[in-house]
C-alpha cells in the first residue's frame, strides 16, 4: 500500500509487452532500418486514407447541400408556375361565365323581358362608358 492508502493494481506481464523496440546496444542494427521504413510506410498510408476519406465526406456533404438547395429552388419554381396556371384557368373560366351571362342578359333585354335604363344596359352589356355619356 502507498502512503495515501491506495493499492497498486497487479499488472499482467502480457499487458507490458512492446514490439519492435531496439535493444540496449548503442546503435540500431541493420534490420531495424527496414522495420522502421515498413512501419512508416504503413502509417503514411493510413494517414493518406484518412485524408482521402475526410475529403470525400466533405465533398459528399457539399454535394448534398447543393442538391437540397437545387431541389428546393425547383419546387418553388414549380409551385409558382402551378399557381400561374391555376390563376389563368380561373380567369378563363370567369371570362367564359361572364360572356355567357352577358349573352343571356342581352337576349333578355332584346326580347323586352327586362326593363332597364339605357345607362344600365350600356354598363351591363359593356358597349360603352355611361359616365362619359353623362358628361356630354
Amino acid at each position: 500500500q502507498l502512503s495515501t492508502g491506495s493499492i497498486i493494481p497487479k499488472i499482467d506481464k502480457d499487458d507490458l509487452e512492446v514490439y519492435n523496440i531496439s535493444g540496449s546496444s548503442a546503435g540500431a542494427g541493420s534490420g531495424e532500418f527496414h522495420t522502421y521504413r515498413n512501419a512508416r510506410r504503413k502509417e503514411m498510408a493510413r494517414l493518406k486514407k484518412m485524408d482521402e476519406e475526410f475529403t470525400k465526406e466533405q465533398l459528399d456533404e457539399k454535394w448534398k447541400k447543393e442538391r437540397e438547395e437545387r431541389i428546393a429552388r425547383e419546387e418553388e419554381q414549380t409551385r409558382k408556375k402551378a399557381e400561374k396556371r391555376k390563376a389563368k384557368k380561373m380567369k378563363q373560366k370567369h371570362n367564359k361565365i361572364r360572356k355567357k351571362f352577358q349573352e343571356d342578359l342581352s337576349q333578355e333585354i332584346q326580347k323586352g323581358g327586362l326593363k332597364l335604363s339605357e345607362e344600365a344596359k350600356k354598363l351591363l352589356l359593356g358597349s360603352g362608358n355611361a359616365q362619359e355619356e353623362k358628361k356630354d
